[in-house]
């Protein structure tokens, strides 16, 4: 199974003035110029858990007793997340602040669904993902947020499966983002056996940005990098258009200049070479047992 490491800011995140107004931000204002810049409305597919139900009865079949019971429990799973999946799905992604009573209202109901809440103010972004890493009681984790969309029915699976490419687990497989894509592991998953090697989910040392390319650089590192191009989580990014430049972008922005993330960045490149080196050693460990 998946934990999906996602964190949402506590307290309402108003949005900017309508972009008709006068005097209204450009979002793209001092962003990356390479991002591209082009937006998808958003739209559930109400067939998503249908195509679910029927891959994962299929799975149920599969030879091997322990792929038997791992499709019974999912397949099971399935059914009880289809009454309100899609309703769930909806009121986050319109919602860039779901409550402390939706989380406990989702884990009350046997969602499987954990939460940590702690106070806004300076960040280090990267720490907000350990903290709910170290929380989940799955192997597989996703750096993922809430202004992430699962375009893909059994995406779930089709990552279980591609982790089975590698009997140590080490690696990072990811999917398209709708900006970045195959350059990119936006929304990369990882392994428990990665982050025990390494010391931590996500390096703790950013307050904006860097984690994705961090994680991505580091598996490019050991060679261990999976795509999975029919694996659509999209990122409703302001930078694209897709969302509202809100408050949580502004903090994040302005965290951006002030900590000097960019050369933070640069400094840091004998740690990331250190992670790797960390990954190389768990594989040849692994491999030696």
């Amino acid at each position: 199974m998946i934990a999906l490491c996602v964190f949402s800011t506590a307290g309402l995140a108003p949005v900017l003035a309508d972009q008709e107004d006068d005097g209204a931000p450009d979002p793209s204002r001092g962003l990356p110029a390479y991002l591209e810049h082009y937006s998808r409305p958003f739209v559930i597919d109400g067939r998503e858990f249908k195509f679910t139900q029927k891959y994962y009865w299929h799975r149920l079949f599969h030879p091997g007793m322990k792929d038997k019971v791992r499709g019974a429990g999912v397949l099971m799973a399935s059914f009880v997340l289809a009454t309100r999946k899609n309703q769930i799905q909806a009121d986050v992604a319109e919602d860039d602040t779901p409550s402390r009573e939706m989380a406990e209202d989702l884990y009350v109901e046997n969602m499987d669904i954990k939460y940590a809440i702690g106070p806004r103010g300076a960040l280090n972004l990267s720490q907000l993902w350990n903290e709910c890493q170290k929380i989940a009681t799955y192997e597989i984790y996703q750096h993922s947020c809430d202004e992430t969309i699962y375009r893909t029915g059994a995406w779930d699976w089709e990552v279980v499966k591609a982790f089975r490419d590698w009997p140590d687990r080490i690696g990072l497989v990811y999917g398209r983002d709708g900006i970045h894509d195959q350059n990119l592991a936006t929304h990369g998953f990882i392994t428990r056996d990665w982050v025990e090697a390494v010391g931590y989910f996500c390096p703790p040392y950013f307050s904006s940005d860097y984690n994705d390319l961090w994680l991505h650089q580091v598996a490019q590192g050991v060679g261990r990098l999976h795509f999975l191009p029919e694996v659509f989580t999209e990122h409703m990014h302001p930078a694209v258009g897709k969302g509202p430049l809100d408050l949580t972008h502004q903090e994040r922005l302005a965290r951006h200049g002030r900590d000097g993330v960019d050369d933070l960045w640069n400094r840091l490149f004998t740690e990331r070479q250190q992670d790797v080196q960390k990954l190389m050693q768990a594989i040849s460990d692994k491999a030696n047992t």
